[in-house]
C-alpha cells in the first residue's frame, strides 16, 4: 500500500485501487496468519479448536487458500492415531464445515520434523464450490478423538482472502 496526497492505493493482482480498496477489490483481500500450537493444545485439538484465523466480522467471509503445518519433532511422537483421524481446517469449531484437511498419520507420529501442506477441499476433488460462513474463523481441529503422548508443538502458517459480501457500487 501507498499514499500519494491524501489517497490510499492498493497494487494487487495486476490492478490498483484509489479509496476504500477493501469494497472493491473483486478477489478479496489477502492475509496470512502464522501461529504456534502448542504439545498441549495438540493433544486437547479434538475437545478444543484453535483459532488459526479471527472472525472477519459481519457480512464478511474468509476464504482458505492454503495451510502449511510444521512439526519441529521434540523427543516423543504422538500415538492414539485412529484410522480416520486427520488435522481438520474447519470454519467456526469442531461441527463447522471442513475446508481443509491433512492426515494424521505418519505425520504426527513422525519421530523427526515433518511438514505437510494442503489446499482446500474443494481443490482436491471434483470441481464443486464451497459455501462460505459469514463471519467464522478458521480454526485447526482434530476429527475424531484425542491423540496421545506426544509432545512436539505445530507451527501453522495460514493464508486465506477475506471478502466483504455487501454491494459497493
Amino acid at each position: 500500500m501507498a499514499r500519494d496526497h491524501g489517497k490510499l492505493y492498493k497494487i494487487t493482482d495486476g490492478e490498483a485501487y484509489a479509496g476504500d480498496f477493501t469494497a472493491r477489490q473483486p478477489l478479496g483481500i489477502s492475509g496470512k496468519s502464522i501461529k504456534q500450537v502448542t504439545s498441549a493444545q495438540v493433544l486437547a485439538l479434538f475437545a478444543t479448536p484453535i483459532t488459526l484465523v479471527a472472525a472477519p466480522g459481519a457480512g464478511r467471509f474468509l476464504a482458505l487458500e492454503a495451510v502449511m503445518i510444521h512439526l519441529p519433532f521434540n523427543s516423543a511422537a504422538y500415538a492414539g492415531i485412529a484410522a480416520a483421524e486427520d488435522l481438520a481446517v474447519r470454519y467456526t469449531g469442531a461441527a463447522g464445515l471442513i475446508v481443509a484437511q491433512v492426515e494424521a498419520t505418519g505425520f504426527l507420529d513422525a519421530v523427526a520434523d515433518a511438514t505437510r501442506y494442503a489446499t482446500p477441499v474443494a481443490f482436491t476433488a471434483a470441481p464443486t464450490d464451497v459455501t462460505p460462513v459469514l463471519n467464522a474463523p478458521l480454526v485447526l481441529h482434530m476429527t475424531t478423538a484425542e491423540v496421545i503422548t506426544g509432545d512436539s508443538p505445530l507451527n501453522v502458517t495460514t493464508l486465506y482472502r477475506e471478502f466483504d459480501t455487501t454491494f459497493q457500487a
